[in-house]
C-alpha cells in the first residue's frame, strides 16, 4: 500500500536528513530530502509533499529564501511548513520572521523525537481536515481547454 503522506526535509546537515528519515519514514509516511535550498525548489512541485520541514539557516538559498518562494507559487502555498533551526541567536525574531512568511511551526533543533512526531501528527491531522489543495496546473493543462 502507498504512504499516505509525502514529507520533504530540506537541510544542509546530513545528519538532520538522517536523523528525520529514519524517524519518519515508514508506515503512513514516505519521506524525501534535499541538501539544499535551490534542490529543495525544484523538488518541491514535482513530489507535491503534505508538508516541509525546512532548515533557515543553509548556504546560498537559505531558509527564508525558500519559504518565500514556496509561498508565492500557487502549485505549494498551501503546503504546511514547519521550520527549524539551530540557532538560538534571536530566536524570537527568527520565529516571527518565519511565521510572518508563512511558516506553520517553528522548531528549534536539537528536538526530541516525541516532539517531532507530535508535531507531525498535528500538522498531517490539520491538513487531512482542510479542503482538498488545488489540483496543479500547467500550460498544457490550460491549451486543452
Amino acid at each position: 500500500m502507498p504512504p499516505k503522506h509525502k514529507i520533504l526535509v530540506i537541510d544542509d546537515e546530513e545528519v538532520v536528513l538522517d536523523s528525520c528519515t529514519q524517524i519518519l519514514d515508514g508506515g503512513d509516511c514516505r519521506i524525501n530530502t534535499a541538501s539544499n535550498g535551490a534542490e529543495g525548489l525544484k523538488r518541491l512541485e514535482d513530489l507535491e509533499p503534505d508538508v516541509v520541514f525546512l532548515d533557515l539557516k543553509m548556504p546560498g538559498l537559505d531558509g527564508y529564501a525558500v519559504l518565500e518562494q514556496l509561498k508565492r507559487n500557487k502549485n505549494t502555498r498551501d503546503i504546511p511548513v514547519i521550520v527549524m533551526t539551530a540557532s538560538i541567536t534571536d530566536d524570537k525574531g527568527r520565529r516571527e520572521r518565519a511565521i510572518a512568511l508563512g511558516a506553520a511551526k517553528f522548531l528549534t533543533k536539537p528536538f526530541s523525537i516525541p516532539g517531532l512526531l507530535d508535531e507531525v501528527s498535528k500538522t498531517l491531522q490539520s491538513r487531512d481536515k482542510s479542503p482538498e489543495r488545488p489540483v496543479k496546473t500547467t500550460e498544457k493543462a490550460s491549451r486543452k481547454k
